[in-house]
């Protein structure tokens, strides 16, 4: 906190939440601007009033949930471990905003569920600390192609300049923005 505390990013595409273990930020891609919400590894019901909270006040953008685990890599199913059940109850399920969520902690690498309203919410795995070199500095790479209507996943490490092109590591997917989300403004604000 001395460095790098929630002082540090007042006024900016940062906002945090009350215990400053949450945060989320506001960022432009293609013609569209994006809430990004990440949520604390052991997060309890005020953080869901807090994410509901925040997609409130930033209506119609498309959100992306972040969080340590949110489905059991056994089932398939969204995990009881860590109140899950009632983030997609309470936040998710409900929410058509949300159309991404991003954990680690499971071997799957995607799925997806319906939410109430019928839209697919994307769920994905990015997690690598159990490969050599303690993951080798492997992470993901989203590139949003939206006159495409796809979003292409990408696994990358720089430290190996070396892509990871399996099935489960490389793939797109299928969204169509307008369709969902609408029409972008003409100018984007942050």
């Amino acid at each position: 906190q001395e460095y790098f505390g929630h002082q540090y990013f007042q006024n900016t595409w940062y906002g945090e939440s009350i215990y400053h273990d949450n945060s989320y930020q506001l960022f432009e891609a293609g013609d569209r601007l994006f809430l990004n919400i990440n949520v604390a590894w052991e997060s309890f019901g005020a953080d869901i009033d807090w994410i509901v909270d925040v997609i409130s006040a930033h209506p119609g953008l498309p959100t992306i949930l972040n969080r340590h685990c949110f489905f059991s890599s056994m089932t398939g199913q969204y995990s009881g471990i860590w109140n899950t059940n009632a983030y997609w109850e309470s936040a998710i399920k409900n929410n058509d905003q949300i159309f991404m969520m991003i954990m680690g902690h499971t071997t799957t690498q995607y799925k997806n569920f319906t939410n109430a309203q019928g839209n697919k919410v994307q769920w994905l795995r990015a997690d690598y600390q159990y490969d050599a070199l303690g993951g080798g500095g492997y992470l993901r790479k989203m590139i949003f192609e939206e006159d495409n209507n796809k979003i292409k996943i990408r696994t990358y490490s720089p430290y190996l300049d070396s892509y990871k092109t399996d099935a489960d590591n490389q793939f797109d997917i299928t969204l169509n923005f307008n369709a969902r989300f609408g029409q972008p403004p003409a100018t984007p604000t942050s």
